[in-house]
C-alpha cells in the first residue's frame, strides 16, 4: 500500500511526533564506533575485568557483595542485585583504569608509557 504524506493540518490536529533524536557528541573514528556497537551488544569479557585492578586506597571502587541475609529474597531480587553488582564492578574497573591514566601523566611517565596509556584508555573505553 503508498503511504499519503499528511497535510499540516492533520499533523497539527494528531499533536507533535514522538521526539527521537538524542543529542549526540562528536562522532569518533568508525572502526572505533564498530568495535563499542560490538561491546556494547555482546557485552564486557569478564577477562576484561580481571587485566585492570582496583588501586590501594580506593577500596570504595570495589562492588560490595550481596548481603547474604539477603539472599534469601525472591529470585527476582537476586538477579537484580547480581546484574546491579556487575554493573558496578565495570564502573569501578573503567574508573581504576582511567585513574591509572591520570596518575601516569600526573607522574609525566607518559614518554616511555604511551602504550601503557593507550592500552588503559581502551579498557576503560571498553
Amino acid at each position: 500500500m503508498l503511504e499519503v504524506q499528511l497535510d499540516e493540518d492533520i499533523l497539527v490536529l494528531l499533536s507533535d511526533g514522538p521526539k527521537t533524536e538524542t543529542p549526540m557528541g562528536p562522532a569518533i573514528h568508525k572502526d572505533t564506533a564498530n568495535r563499542w556497537q560490538d561491546i556494547l551488544s555482546k557485552g564486557v569479557k569478564e577477562s576484561l575485568l580481571k587485566n585492570c585492578l582496583i588501586p590501594s586506597k580506593c577500596d570504595h571502587l570495589i562492588a560490595p557483595a550481596l548481603n547474604s541475609g539477603l539472599k534469601q529474597l525472591s529470585e527476582t531480587s537476586i538477579k537484580r542485585d547480581s546484574s546491579l553488582l556487575f554493573i558496578q564492578k565495570q564502573l569501578g574497573v573503567a574508573i581504576a583504569a582511567l585513574g591509572a591514566i591520570a596518575n601516569m601523566i600526573i607522574s609525566d611517565q607518559t614518554g616511555n608509557k604511551l602504550y601503557k596509556i593507550k592500552r588503559r584508555l581502551s579498557h576503560s573505553l571498553r
